[in-house]
């Protein structure tokens, strides 16, 4: 089988490898079959630079929260003489830093836990999101975390708990556009 060679590098410019010419994607194929294509993607792994774009009639990079990229498929999705399609949608909300929101934290965080992450947490609900993703994928977010105690892991462990809620929450509309299928044009 073919592969496509690509491997992930952070971003790293001088290592970045493309997606090699002649191997066809799901979004060239599914074109060629006559489906529209749009892909709402967070960057990162997936970037026209790697030439993930290839297939895709729109194209739409931005790395931010997920319920502005669901908002941004939703609209695509809504142009009255929209037909069949594919359509991908790729977000980083559930992964470093664990942050969702308050109200949503509190339903599965231990409220007495006391440990490091707490004030850390504290401190990136008072980021906008640019600078907590910043964060979550720097030394500030990773450091001591060989020397996290089982209390630790559990509440990092329950962030993450709280992440997965919240990206669901947020899809939960687009799944129901979706499911309810086309409109009637009339």
């Amino acid at each position: 089988g073919e592969t496509h060679g690509l491997v992930n590098v952070h971003g790293d410019a001088t290592k970045m490898r493309t997606l090699p010419p002649g191997l066809v994607t799901l979004a060239e194929a599914a074109s060629r079959g006559g489906l529209e294509t749009a892909a709402f993607v967070s960057n990162g792994n997936l970037t026209r630079g790697m030439g993930m774009d290839r297939g895709f009639g729109t194209w739409d990079e931005r790395n931010e929260e997920v319920s502005k990229r669901v908002v941004a498929l939703m609209s695509w999705l809504a142009d009255a003489d929209r037909g069949r399609f594919l359509a991908l949608l790729h977000t980083y909300q559930v992964h470093a830093p664990y942050v969702p929101p308050r109200e949503v934290a509190e339903r599965f965080i231990d409220r007495s836990y006391a440990g490091p992450l707490r004030g850390r947490l504290e401190k990136y609900w008072t980021m906008p999101w640019e600078q907590q993703w910043a964060g979550g994928v720097g030394a500030d977010y990773w450091e001591g975390m060989l020397d996290y105690s089982a209390e630790d892991v559990r509440f990092l462990s329950d962030l993450y708990d709280g992440e997965i809620a919240y990206a669901d929450d947020q899809l939960r509309p687009l799944f129901q556009e979706v499911l309810a299928g086309p409109r009637s044009k009339d």
